[in-house]
């Protein structure tokens, strides 16, 4: 083999190497949903104010489909101040709702199914999941909240307090 064609070769070697398929992660949350198609997933997702920490991480379930999972920690003192349908969450009453509900985490979950190309996505769930300490027993529970109507996300995409961590807040705290 001449010295010329051995960089050649190389070259492509190199070249085909660097070709992969998209990051699914980044095709999500560049894409968007019929909720608002001009406001992008990530920036929806990531611009929540109710969230406090937030990730995005990407895996195969058990029938093989690509998966991009993110999770948005609920943050219960984000909601001072808040208002629903005219009723207002003060301060008082989220700090008290916090600390009657301290064993309670609260995680916002929307999975999508990504196409095998890479290049288009499907929303696959979108719920609320509850976590906490049963106070007789001491024993964890869980308890999943669905949002069939996708009206959690309507609310995330709209800036607006999630309506069962509201009404959650409203009632342990007043």
């Amino acid at each position: 083999m001449s010295w010329i064609s051995l960089v050649i070769l190389l070259g492509v070697l190199l070249l085909g190497g660097c070709a992969s398929s998209p990051d699914p992660e980044d095709v999500v949350k560049n894409g968007s949903l019929e909720i608002n198609p001009a406001v992008k997933i990530g920036e929806a997702l990531g611009n929540y104010p109710y969230f406090g920490e937030k990730t995005w991480v990407h895996y195969r379930d058990a029938q093989e489909r690509l998966i991009v999972e993110f999770k948005g920690i609920i943050d219960l003192y984000k909601f001072r101040g808040c208002e629903r349908d005219g009723v207002l969450l003060t301060p008082e009453m989220v700090y008290r709702a916090a600390r009657r509900m301290r064993d309670v985490n609260l995680t916002y979950i929307a999975r999508f199914v990504v196409s095998e190309d890479g290049k288009k996505f499907s929303l696959k769930s979108s719920s609320i999941n509850m976590d906490s300490l049963k106070k007789e027993t001491g024993k964890k529970q869980f308890q999943k909240i669905f949002d069939e109507d996708y009206l959690i996300l309507q609310n995330i995409y709209a800036n607006q307090p999630e309506p069962s961590t509201w009404e959650m807040l409203y009632s342990a705290g007043g």
